[in-house]
């Protein structure tokens, strides 16, 4: 039996299924121990994984818009519009997708050294203001902190122990 988790971590173990080479533990390759919340799942000759190089280098441009509001001294004492346009964006990965019986485990494996992230690289520029009032452009600390949370947020959720899994009807 192998176990599969929700949406979380995973302990890879050093058995492999199928034809992946050692160095790629995915959700197939689960340690054989269950824990408080987790599902088990008994392998059956339909279940299947595919792995594939994923990659994106185009001209998508992303555009988010928000409000940051202060509430001192009083609610919504300050409302500023927030404006990030994110361009340029280089992804590459290997994704694997794991189908287990009435299950689909999505995940990507981590990126090969020197890489880092598996964003390779994205611009952002912002825009804090109204339009018709006076806009702060292009805040570098700003910037800078959204692109580590970006590249933080994506490496932490959908690279490999972490997977996402769901459930077929």
């Amino acid at each position: 039996m192998d176990m599969l988790m929700g949406s979380g971590t995973m302990t890879p173990i050093p058995r492999v299924w199928g034809s992946v080479p050692p160095l790629y533990q995915t959700p197939l390759h689960m340690a054989s121990r269950v824990l408080p919340g987790e599902v088990v799942v008994e392998r059956s000759e339909d279940d299947m994984q595919l792995m594939a190089k994923v990659e994106y280098h185009g001209d998508m441009m992303l555009v988010l818009k928000t409000e940051l509001q202060l509430n001192y001294p009083a609610s919504q004492f300050v409302s500023l519009p927030v404006t990030l346009h994110i361009t340029n964006i280089q992804f590459s990965a290997v994704a694997v997708v794991a189908y287990l019986k009435d299950r689909i485990n999505f995940c990507f494996m981590e990126p090969d050294l020197p890489r880092t992230s598996l964003l390779d690289s994205f611009a952002i520029r912002t825009e804090i203001g109204d339009a018709g009032h006076h806009v702060l452009k292009n805040v570098e600390k700003l910037e800078s902190f959204i692109t580590e949370q970006l590249r933080k947020a994506i490496d932490d959720e959908f690279v490999f122990p972490s997977y996402h899994s769901f459930e077929l009807d």
